[in-house]
């Protein structure tokens, strides 16, 4: 980020050298190409922190889904604490966070993927998966505990189909 704000410096300087490169940044930032990738890197919605987690979700910002009841995930997030969104067809992610109650608030939208995603307060996806099996259930359990501590009761374990 530092490298592309020197870089935006150097690009306005008054001589010469900076003029010509600003005139071949202009041509890539006229084709839709170059403009989304410098909108990504300038505004960092391409970033990615470094958390543990296979989903590619994980570590990015909270993509803006809209929800079957019209709202949009983010709008559910301003209480400013972890964000579970729930997709699974009984709620099983929802249920193991009520023990995390006051530090995680659910969401429960539908049968689509990711069928569970945390979300920090920073908006950042601390876990997601496109499953509902035991090895999802365990994943969500484990970066519940990572990111939120231990839980205020014990967790719902309830078998999963």
């Amino acid at each position: 980020m530092l490298d592309w704000t020197r870089a935006q410096i150097g690009v306005m300087r008054g001589d010469a050298k900076s003029a010509a490169l600003r005139e071949v940044v202009a041509d890539l930032l006229s084709t839709r190409d170059g403009t989304t990738y410098a909108v990504k890197k300038i505004s960092g919605a391409d970033q990615r922190i470094d958390l543990p987690g296979d989903h590619p979700l994980v570590g990015r910002f909270v993509p803006d889904l809209w929800l079957a009841d019209g709202s949009r995930l983010g709008d559910h997030g301003h209480g400013g604490g972890f964000l579970l969104l729930d997709r699974t067809q009984d709620g099983t992610f929802a249920r193991l966070a009520q023990a995390w109650d006051g530090r995680v608030s659910s969401v429960t939208d539908g049968h689509a993927t990711p069928t569970g995603m945390l979300v920090r307060p920073d908006g950042v996806v601390a876990w997601a998966s496109d499953a509902t099996d035991i090895a999802a259930v365990t994943g969500l359990e484990s970066a519940l505990h990572r990111w939120t501590g231990t839980p205020s009761s014990a967790p719902d374990h309830m078998p999963v189909g």
